[in-house]
């Protein structure tokens, strides 16, 4: 009915892999909780939380409490708004990877998506100067690979790059193009860009 493992567990089961320690699979449901910081990886990344519940079969993953989830070789153009400081040259559109963190108070992901809730950040390591701030963030992976191919983030989004700042309620980020709409509501009030001390209003922006 129930297998309990204590100290140093690693679990593997196809492409996906963890560690923690200790770790609780209930038969009945198919259902492996870990916990004392467990990590895991599966095709789309790595990640780790304070607790976390696997369905090995499905591939759900249900994690809380600091959960930091990285994205690895993501290929884009860049993470942020496309105001560069120069659009002379072709390198500037240059495709590249990166590997995106996303922290958050919780994750809930299966093949192809995952969902990140409450004090969510988006982050690359490549550059350092961008992130997106949002409470509730959407990702979707093409062909249930590690390709991911975009983010949509909801409820009061800051994205920041270098001096620009921008806000709104909604923002989808197209991975493979770089490049976010940007949307309010009626509640939040229309989207706004802050760049070296000038404001820009507009429904929306690209």
């Amino acid at each position: 009915d129930e297998l309990i493992a204590q100290e140093n567990v690693e679990f593997g089961h196809g492409a996906s892999r963890a560690k923690a320690d200790r770790a609780v699979y209930q038969a009945t449901n198919g259902l492996l909780t870990l916990t004392g910081n467990p990590t895991w990886k599966i095709d789309e990344g790595e990640g780790r939380s304070q607790f976390l519940i696997m369905e090995p079969k499905t591939r759900l993953i249900h994690a809380q409490g600091n959960v930091l989830f990285r994205f690895v070789n993501v290929m884009t153009n860049a993470l942020g708004l496309t105001f560069p400081e120069s659009s002379s040259g072709t390198n500037a559109a240059a495709r590249r990877s990166v590997d995106l963190l996303i922290s958050a108070d919780a994750l809930r992901s299966k093949p192809g998506s995952a969902i990140f809730v409450n004090n969510v950040r988006v982050t690359s390591p490549q550059e350092p100067g961008n992130e997106i701030v949002c409470g509730v963030l959407a990702a979707f992976s093409e062909d249930r690979g590690n390709k991911l191919d975009e983010l949509r983030a909801e409820d009061n989004v800051r994205i920041r790059q270098g001096q620009l700042e921008a806000t709104g309620h909604r923002a989808l980020y197209l991975v493979s193009k770089g490049t976010i709409e940007l949307t309010g509501d009626a509640r939040t009030g229309a989207p706004r860009i802050v760049r070296q001390g000038q404001t820009y209003v507009a429904d929306s922006f690209i």
